[in-house]
């Protein structure tokens, strides 16, 4: 939520930025209800028979002491198992150059394109948000992160049978 909120505070396009305009705490209890809805929209495709590749975003970072880092063999896993599932052979080489071109340095799309998910990491809603904003969110999201894990690991097991 955080991140988004930046997103949309930083907008040039100015689309964004009056759902950001009442603050970081404002907009993130206000857009619990339509992020909550947004992913269980996609549990529910998954129970008609939609196939949908669950990914976590902090499955990309390691945790490390009071931070995460971005760690860019996590990221050469999570595209061999997008790869794995779209059915497309690879090699280790192909998944290491898609790594190195999708640095943020290397970004060539448009300054909007480049700003999506530089925000980001895990734990930045712990350290920007009060304590009762975030326990909010925490509360109203706690359910469906569990319900997003549980698919994810389903998902894993189910490749490795």
């Amino acid at each position: 939520m955080v991140s988004f909120y930046n997103f949309c505070r930083d907008d040039p396009e100015a689309a964004f930025q009056s759902r950001a305009a009442k603050g970081r705490e404002e907009f993130c209890r206000t857009e619990i209800p339509g992020w909550v809805e947004h992913i269980s929209s996609y549990f529910r495709a998954t129970d008609n028979g939609v196939s949908i590749h669950f990914v976590s975003y902090d499955s990309l970072f390691d945790k490390r002491e009071t931070e995460f880092v971005f760690n860019p063999e996590n990221l050469a896993i999570v595209f061999g198992d997008i790869l794995d599932w779209l059915g497309v052979e690879h090699t280790s080489q192909m998944l290491d150059r898609a790594v190195a071109n999708n640095r943020f340095d290397k970004s060539k799309g448009t300054d909007k394109q480049r700003r999506v998910g530089r925000y980001g990491h895990p734990g930045q809603g712990l350290a920007e948000l009060p304590g009762p904003t975030y326990l909010y969110i925490r509360e109203k999201t706690e359910s469906l992160l569990r319900e997003a894990d549980s698919r994810r690991m389903a998902q894993s097991v189910s490749k490795n049978q």
